[in-house]
């Protein structure tokens, strides 16, 4: 999207600002802007709509969560409609859920949707120590690794090939490759 030079300069601005504060998590631009550092997450706007497979998104929900994040949102999670004039033209609907885990009549869309609730009650009942622990990190292979508190732990297997078997505390644990959104 080009907002002119007075855009692009504000732009930069927030994007310096949010990065200044260094608190160690990714930062969400929702806009296209050019030249972002590799630390700010970009969702480009006007391309074609993109289906992320569930297990990727609830991968990418995990692994934030897992160094470090506390809240997440999602673009989009409950579909919608828009109609009559709003809509950006008189007599024209507009339908906007891309994909999303509640499609626009409120009826859940399956897996996404029940990955991400299967998901979100794994984080809820391990709260307390995702959020007032500092987790320790640690190698158990090229790909993959873990961070652990005091008694939750994110494993992750970042390799986007191949399937491993891990051992943590005498347990044999099988990992998924991480899928390649599409």
């Amino acid at each position: 999207m080009n907002h002119g030079e007075p855009g692009n300069r504000y732009a930069a601005w927030a994007m310096q600002t949010a990065i200044s504060q260094n608190i160690g998590v990714p930062w969400i631009m929702c806009q296209q802007y050019v030249g972002l550092p590799e630390s700010v997450v970009s969702n480009f706007w006007g391309g074609k709509v993109s289906h992320r497979p569930a297990e990727d998104i609830a991968f990418s929900v995990a692994h934030f969560f897992q160094k470090g994040g506390s809240v997440n949102n999602y673009y989009m999670y409950h579909g919608g409609t828009n109609v009559g004039r709003t809509a950006g033209g008189l007599f024209i609907t507009t339908s906007y859920d891309y994909d999303a885990p509640i499609d626009e009549y409120g009826l859940p869309r399956n897996p996404k949707w029940g990955h991400l609730k299967d998901l979100h009650r794994a984080i809820k009942l391990c709260e307390q120590v995702v959020l007032n622990s500092e987790p320790i990190n640690w190698s158990l292979g090229p790909s993959q690794e873990a961070d652990a508190g005091a008694c939750a732990a994110f494993l992750a297997n970042k390799d986007n090939k191949t399937d491993m078997i891990v051992a943590v505390s005498k347990r044999l644990i099988s990992l998924a490759c991480m899928v390649k959104g599409g």
